[in-house]
């Protein structure tokens, strides 16, 4: 056993990337559980981030309502940011989380 095993078992939190930046944009992406539409999900970095100043554990936070053509059910998203926009939680109420793989493997369908 080494040692970083100790550390990987004490964190077994899910490191699959489901928030990705691209220039001054963070993109997500997700899918209605009702429906199955898929979405694709902007965040401008200079405008739409929003700064906590110290008011929880995150430094910016996210939240997003998506809307769909097919079913309108409201899709809630929220991700906790640390200072250098990495993910620290995020949740999701009415949809799921795709990675950039499976949102474009869904769309070639």
């Amino acid at each position: 056993m080494k040692i970083l095993d100790i550390f990987k078992k004490k964190n077994p939190e899910d490191k699959t990337k489901y928030l990705y930046i691209e220039r001054d944009l963070l993109v997500f992406y997700v899918q209605c559980e009702e429906c199955g539409e898929v979405f694709r999900g902007i965040v401008r970095k200079n405008s739409e981030l929003f700064q906590t100043f110290g008011q929880s554990k995150c430094e910016y936070e996210i939240n997003k309502e998506l809307i769909g053509a097919n079913c309108h059910k409201k899709i809630n998203v929220n991700f906790c940011l640390s200072g250098n926009l990495k993910v620290m939680e995020k949740n999701i109420h009415g949809g799921k989380f795709l990675t950039r793989e499976e949102f474009f493997k869904l769309k070639e369908d």
